[in-house]
């Protein structure tokens, strides 16, 4: 996904799962083929729009935890945009998707990004491979949550190694709105249309420090798309924002760092692993 438009999911009908303490989001099923019909209708347009640049929020963030030459991973790359922008950074880099018409695409057009087709909870990739790991919006799209993807990403970055976490979360307007009720109760008869979850951002920062992790950073990310996803009437002047000229994208700048405490979409989390490496099944050496 890129960090400049909100992720797919972003428009479904919502429900609460007052058991799981996360908002679901109901659509259409991520599966391979969505994800293919998805990034193969933007890919062409990402490429050719896409000049590598070094000042994106992914670039900044690594570049603060991370030494030019690091080998960094981007789990769930999509059309590649962040990791063109990383190896333009100078980082070595290996992108990977489970969508295969998205990987051969890549192959094809952007070899130089290493692409890979692979799952993120099953890792394609020795122990300790990684100086740093990129997932961005992928893993509230697994109904049986995301653990078998935190440890996946924890063995294969090296200790000291930084994960850098982006997912949909509960930022203050939603959790108002979830205590004022206006979301249903999640009926799990809806599992088949299943999308995503919006996650409590301290559940997730707990989950993965209670497994090897230290948290570093904690930032709000897309108060626009928040307040879009909340109120969809504004997706239609947010848009002219976004598009106009410079003056409208600076204000649409500065709204949406006014935006970001309270109707952030994603929130980012920087973790660092800790400790000895840990090998395939969880055993430690």
């Amino acid at each position: 996904m890129s960090g400049a438009r909100a992720p797919a999911g972003t428009r479904g009908e919502k429900y609460h799962d007052a058991a799981g303490g996360r908002l679901v989001y109901v659509r259409e099923a991520p599966t391979a083929a969505f994800w293919d019909a998805r990034w193969l209708a933007l890919a062409e347009r990402d490429l050719a729009a896409a000049a590598p640049r070094r000042g994106t929020l992914v670039t900044r963030t690594t570049s603060r935890h991370l030494p030019p030459g690091a080998r960094v991973l981007e789990g769930g790359c999509g059309t590649g945009v962040n990791s063109r922008h990383l190896r333009a950074a100078g980082c070595r880099v290996v992108a990977l998707d489970f969508a295969p018409g998205t990987i051969a695409w890549l192959g094809r057009r952007a070899p130089q990004l290493n692409p890979v087709r692979g799952d993120v909870r099953a890792l394609p990739f020795a122990d300790a491979s990684f100086d740093g790991c990129w997932s961005l919006g992928v893993i509230e799209h697994f109904p049986e949550g995301y653990a078998r993807v935190r440890d996946e990403l924890r063995r294969v970055l090296r200790p000291g190694g930084f994960l850098f976490l982006t997912f949909p979360a509960l930022n203050p307007v939603r959790r108002a709105w979830i205590r004022a009720g206006k979301f249903p109760p999640w009926d799990p008869a809806r599992q088949d249309r299943f999308c995503q979850y919006a996650l409590d951002p301290r559940r997730v920062a707990a989950d993965f420090t209670a497994a090897v992790f230290t948290l570093v950073e904690r930032r709000p990310h897309l108060g626009l798309a928040g307040a879009e996803d909340l109120w969809p009437r504004l997706e239609r002047p947010f848009r002219r924002l976004r598009g106009g000229g410079r003056p409208a994208r600076w204000a649409g700048a500065a709204l949406n760092a006014i935006l970001e405490p309270f109707t952030a979409h994603l929130m980012l989390l920087v973790l660092r692993r800790e400790g000895s490496p840990v090998r395939a099944g969880g055993a430690r050496p």
